[in-house]
């Protein structure tokens, strides 16, 4: 049976469709944002932008605690009171987290003398959230229509908001933004019965230190991940300056497409693929490599094609950025052993292995930001940053095979 009928047969290939439209349209938004900018303004406010959006990812990644991905494993294990509970002390725990951060940050932005509409962006992390934990939610249920439609308001919300206001810059952007989550949030509130706003409170619950630690166990691999890319940019702007990271950015927003079309898989396949290895059976296990085979396939004609199709688009319409159609092959290159990692990462979540990939990605990122940062103070070359960067993203794949092999030989099945 070959890996294009099991996907057909589950069906998965229809949802793939359906959850790559919505995360499609989720990823339109830094995407679009980025070349407007690009075209409008200069490649130093491009930069600019580019360090307030991994700030504010930074901010939601303690924020929201891997709130969403704890749910996605505990739907599957959990009965429906014991689920709510849970959840309901998640939101609680990210509320307490984001007053402390801005008990933190607002008395840094006050003596910075920081322009007043940079405050709104200090509610993204407490709103997102409730909109990630909420979409992991449909997601479980697979209520792929309504995932479809929380995505659709807010992409919508955002590209008509910013389309009204994107010559204002970075308010444009933190307006669109602050208003589609707002939107997005009031909507999924309709379709959530797991979570009571009645119930969500700042004093610490008896098991919130518990319920927090859950969320923690994947942490090393969020700031893994966010090392990869954020700490990248923040190196990139302070030793070759805005501009350059201006340039960079253009091409690592044409690469992340890869990215949403990985996310689009994942959703599709998570569930599906948590059901086979449920089972444990050999026979089972076996068509799941065949998913696997059949989803690389996709995944490196969607690069390939991402890498053309971005190349033409960069020298027809952005002739000023040279930098960003050379460095393109780079970031497509990384971004495929990225996307790659991130399928077969799955397989290691159910079994129990979370703790370890969220090792192995925190390690690999500190070592390679460790390293650019020296490269930076030798060379101060954009180059060698990024082979870095795809050097680290095969090390990490190579990781998250040998161990799905290994596991599979202890167990006879590969």
């Amino acid at each position: 049976m070959s890996g294009f009928y099991i996907l057909c047969e589950v069906p998965i290939l229809s949802k793939i469709f359906k959850y790559g439209v919505s995360e499609g349209l989720a990823k339109l938004i830094p995407f679009a944002t980025i070349f407007v900018f690009a075209h409008q303004f200069s490649s130093e406010l491009v930069g600019t932008l580019t360090l307030l959006i991994v700030t504010v990812e930074i901010l939601s990644i303690i924020v929201i605690n891997n709130t969403a991905a704890v749910t996605r494993i505990d739907f599957f294990k959990f009965e429906t009171d014991v689920l709510k509970k849970q959840l309901n002390t998640q939101l609680s725990n990210s509320l307490t987290s984001s007053l402390l951060l801005l008990i933190i940050i607002v008395p840094i932005l006050i003596y910075e003398e920081v322009s007043a509409y940079y405050y709104i962006l200090l509610f993204v992390p407490c709103l997102r959230t409730y909109t990630t934990t909420s979409l992991a939610l449909l997601q479980c249920r697979k209520e792929t229509n309504q995932y479809l439609k929380a995505q659709v308001i807010f992409s919508i919300t955002y590209l008509i908001v910013f389309a009204m206001l994107y010559k204002q810059g970075i308010l444009s952007w933190i307006v669109a933004l602050c208003v589609g989550l707002t939107l997005q949030a009031i909507y999924l509130k309709a379709t959530n019965t797991f979570v009571s706003f009645s119930k969500i409170v700042i004093v610490p619950k008896k098991d919130s230190l518990n319920v927090a630690l859950k969320g923690i166990a994947f942490m090393p691999q969020a700031i893994g991940w966010w090392l990869r890319s954020g700490a990248e940019r923040y190196l990139i702007a302070f030793y070759l300056g805005v501009a350059t990271l201006g340039q960079y950015a253009l091409s690592v927003q044409i690469s992340a497409i890869a990215v949403l079309f990985v996310t689009a898989i994942n959703l599709a396949i998570v569930p599906e693929v948590n059901r086979h290895l449920s089972s444990g059976s050999s026979k089972e296990l076996l068509k799941i490599n065949k998913i696997y085979r059949f989803t690389f396939i996709l995944l490196f004609i969607a690069v390939l094609l991402l890498w053309f199709s971005g190349y033409s688009y960069l020298s027809a319409y952005y002739a000023e950025y040279a930098i960003s159609k050379e460095i393109l092959w780079i970031a497509c290159l990384s971004t495929l052993f990225q996307s790659c990692s991130m399928v077969l990462m799955n397989e290691l979540y159910f079994r129990g292995k979370a703790i370890l990939v969220a090792k192995y990605v925190l390690i690999c990122f500190i070592i390679q930001a460790g390293l650019q940062f020296l490269v930076l103070n030798v060379f101060a070359e954009l180059y060698i940053v990024l082979l870095v960067n795809v050097i680290f993203s095969v090390v990490l794949l190579l990781l998250v095979v040998s161990k799905i092999v290994l596991f599979r030989k202890i167990h006879k099945v590969i």
